[in-house]
């Protein structure tokens, strides 16, 4: 099993969980909060896209929701036995602007289309489906 070092045995999954986003993007600020009982939520502005933050901190989870026979599935690990974890992690990078109006750019150049940031705002994009989807991947690939 790897070493982390900076995590501890005593601290709980949120606290471990800020320590270890701490450690490996440490110009980030992240905001990790426990919810209730068996989740946690991670916030941050720009910066790494939210599946690299995901994959970092996964591992903190229990196991697994599976929606087909609508039960949780505990998934022993020496870190999740370890360490104290939670059954959900969830995380969401807030888009600066700036962020939005480039994505809102690269969209309008793509698609030929003439969309601005209020419409993006106004939710106008969820009408058009190939626009509202590139949209998520061009901001997914931002990173400042």
């Amino acid at each position: 099993m790897t070493t982390y070092s900076h995590l501890n045995t005593e601290h709980s999954a949120a606290k471990n969980i800020k320590a270890h986003l701490k450690h490996l993007f440490p110009n980030i600020k992240f905001s990790v909060r426990k919810e209730d009982y068996t989740s946690v939520r991670v916030e941050w502005s720009n910066g790494v896209p939210e599946s690299k933050v995901y994959d970092a901190i996964k591992m903190f989870t229990k196991g697994s929701f599976d929606g087909m026979t609508d039960s949780y599935d505990y998934k022993p690990t020496q870190f999740n036995t370890t360490y104290q974890t939670v059954r959900y992690v969830f995380v969401r990078r807030n888009l600066s602007k700036e962020i939005m109006q480039a994505g809102i750019d690269l969209v309008n150049q793509a698609l030929s289309t003439n969309y601005t940031l209020a419409q993006y705002e106004n939710g106008d994009f969820i009408y058009n489906e190939p626009a509202r989807m590139m949209m998520l991947t061009y901001t997914n690939e931002i990173v400042v």
